[in-house]
């Protein structure tokens, strides 16, 4: 499912406070996680309090991804 086609459910969307903090990690292409990073900068940066990083890995069972 495309992340665009995720809504929050409204009952659940209460469940994070204001204050919780929020941790996500994706393994993605280069260049999409320049994208990503673009995106957060410039959209997310300026509104909250964020640490975002890159880091190369190496995935271990392809095959499940």
């Amino acid at each position: 499912m495309a992340a665009r086609e995720l809504q929050a459910a409204p009952d659940l969307a209460a469940d994070i406070h204001e204050s919780a903090n929020v941790q996500i990690d994706v393994i993605v292409p280069g260049e999409l996680a320049e994208k990503i990073m673009l995106r957060l900068q410039s959209d997310f940066f300026p509104q909250f309090a964020m640490i975002a990083y890159e880091s190369d890995v190496r995935v271990l069972r392809p095959d499940k991804f």
